[in-house]
């Protein structure tokens, strides 16, 4: 071995070969053509109204929102982890309700909690990553969203 250096190969390149895309930014834009389609425009807000159907929030949606979030998942562009927010949560549930009840309130869902990251894998069992189908996507949200959504679905409340 007198100064040898082995190099192990990776079972899949450090950079994916597409058709047509030979940098990483042509790759980039491929992945993001194939898996995001055009968006809609959004639709002008207008005046928020009183959802009557909406109930009040009660802290037992929001425990219930938070045993159906992992401590351990990655949190989305915030940077927040779900273990913060059961931080927060824990010393004082008032700080959630007051956040999360005005949206629930008017029914209204923000844009800014759509944003979300993607991550790029590719899939296991491909035998090679020259088409866009050998990878998949993780979507991280931002973790507030993934509180909300379930309260969100059902109406209001889990009361």
């Amino acid at each position: 071995m007198d100064g040898q250096n082995f190099i192990v190969q990776h079972k899949t390149p450090s950079c994916p070969t597409l058709p047509g895309a030979s940098d990483p930014v042509s790759i980039n834009k491929a992945l993001l053509e194939y898996f995001f389609l055009p968006k809609e425009p959004l639709p002008s807000r207008g005046r928020l109204s009183h959802t009557p159907s909406a109930s009040p929030l009660m802290t037992e949606a929001i425990a219930h929102a938070h045993s159906e979030s992992s401590p351990s998942s990655a949190p989305g562009p915030d940077g927040v982890s779900y273990s913060v927010w059961k931080m927060v949560n824990s010393l004082n549930i008032e700080i959630i309700l007051d956040l999360i009840s005005p949206l629930v309130f008017f029914y209204y869902y923000p844009p800014s909690l759509g944003t979300a990251n993607g991550v790029v894998l590719d899939m296991s069992g491909k035998p090679c990553s020259d088409s866009s189908s050998s990878f998949r996507i993780i979507v991280l949200l931002k973790t507030l969203s993934k509180i909300l959504e379930p309260i969100m679905t059902v109406g209001g409340s889990q009361a």
